[in-house]
């Protein structure tokens, strides 16, 4: 499965049972089959009791791992798509702001 995902795009995965966890992945390099991302800092915008609104800030890394991650084919040939971990799957960001929920 080929894309034409470029360094700078980014990827977002929202996931979770009790609470709706959101994550933003800027990608570093990319080929047409694989990706390199690296975790982005989040603004948040408070929404209601418990929830915000979340953005991604380009550019602010959370810590210094890579992942190395290829294009899956069980996504939408349309939408380039990666898994980030066995509960999470990132699809390219659309722009706009996420709702995220926790407790306390």
């Amino acid at each position: 499965m080929a894309h034409t995902v470029t360094a700078g795009d980014i990827f977002v995965t929202s996931w979770g049972y009790e609470q709706t966890n959101v994550e933003f992945y800027e990608v570093i390099r990319a080929t047409s089959k694989t990706a390199w991302l690296r975790r982005l800092a989040t603004e948040k915008e408070p929404f209601t009791f418990m929830s915000e609104e979340v953005m991604p800030k380009p550019g602010e890394y959370v810590g210094e791992e890579v992942l190395q991650r290829r294009f899956q084919s069980w996504a939408n040939p349309d939408e380039p798509a990666v898994r980030i971990n066995p509960v999470a799957n990132a699809r390219l960001w659309d722009g706009t702001a996420r709702y995220a929920s926790h407790y306390a």
